[in-house]
């Protein structure tokens, strides 16, 4: 009886796609959706669906199967993944698969359909699009004919296009063969049959052979002009490193200029405490001077002002500039 149920699960299976994708609409159209399964495999059973339930049941202490009346939040859920799984395609190889990676990774009975579909292997819910898909796409973007693949779905007489990216290896690729008779009798061909020695063309074939050479130049010149700005990227790095030292030199250039410019501050703060020093010398000698001619007293000491003119005489003419002076000039 199982394997009568599992042939006749087959048989519908194969019903509902053949009627899905008869015409694939322009949006595209998902596997899931038409409930496809991989060729040569049957959908899950009910059997090994059921079992696998019991061992996360016994794991986790909960009852989902439902043996009461009322169906329980988990029950529910139980149920919510079977439909998952069945519009999915999984098979009973992929429900293990999610079974054994799901017992090994959820640890808490508050799981939800969600943790235990996750990613499978070999599951087979990618979309698949018409021709006309594939010419709004590379009118889009050229680029976009090298990610698209043309696949084969069994039961469909037609090509159906999908991202290489999304279906991978889960459809086998369609693999044209160019008709051997006249393309206005292709019903019969032995009307047209090639004449011996005269190779026929494939207009096709042709076709992407030539966009396949426009996208090969233009990904060739793309490739020079990421050639040129990675060029233009390095030289303009060169220059900032230059730059970058310049500023560097500029800088230690100008840390000597302040250091330079304080300490020739400081060396003029400090003559001119001299000098003011030597004035108020002076200035207190011609005042008693003043108040000796006031008293009547007269000076006749010519010595007297040695002292004052002496100080001042270094002030303005320091001993060390005094020599350094001599030695340029002997140098010179």
């Amino acid at each position: 009886m199982e394997q009568i149920e599992r042939v006749e699960n087959l048989k519908k299976a194969e019903m509902v796609k053949a009627a899905s994708i008869s015409s694939v609409p322009h949006r595209g159209v998902s596997l899931s959706e038409v409930g496809i399964v991989k060729a040569g495999t049957l959908p899950v059973s009910a059997q090994v669906f059921a079992a696998g339930i019991a061992q996360v049941g016994a794991i986790f202490g909960v009852d989902y199967i439902g043996k009461g009346s009322e169906p329980t939040p988990d029950v529910l859920k139980v149920r919510v993944l079977w439909e998952m799984i069945r519009k999915r395609g999984w098979s009973d190889a992929d429900f293990s698969a999610a079974l054994e990676r799901f017992i090994a990774t959820v640890r808490f009975p508050t799981w939800t359909p969600a943790d235990f579909i996750g990613d499978v292997a070999g599951g087979t819910d990618v979309k698949v699009y018409p021709h006309s898909w594939y010419l709004e796409q590379v009118q889009a973007n050229k680029m976009n004919a090298e990610a698209i693949g043309i696949y084969r779905v069994d039961g469909h007489n037609k090509p159906v296009w999908g991202w290489k990216h999304e279906v991978g290896a889960k459809l086998p690729v369609w693999e044209y063969h160019p008709p051997t008779g006249n393309p206005h009798t292709q019903d019969a061909p032995e009307l047209a049959a090639p004449k011996q020695g005269v190779p026929s063309v494939n207009a096709p074939a042709s076709g992407e052979l030539l966009d396949r050479m426009r996208l090969q130049s233009q990904l060739e010149a793309a490739n020079r002009e990421a050639g040129r700005y990675r060029r233009d990227l390095l030289d303009l790095g060169r220059q900032m490193e230059r730059m970058a030292e310049t500023n560097e030199q500029l800088r230690h250039a100008f840390d000597r200029y302040v250091t330079e410019s304080h300490a020739l501050q400081n060396a003029s703060e400090a003559r001119i405490a001299n000098l003011e020093m030597v004035l108020c010398a002076v200035l207190a000698t011609l005042e008693e001077d003043r108040e000796a001619a006031r008293a009547g007293v007269m000076q006749t000491d010519p010595e007297a002002w040695t002292p004052e003119i002496n100080r001042l005489a270094a002030v303005l003419d320091p001993p060390e500039e005094a020599e350094a002076g001599e030695g340029v000039h002997a140098q010179g």
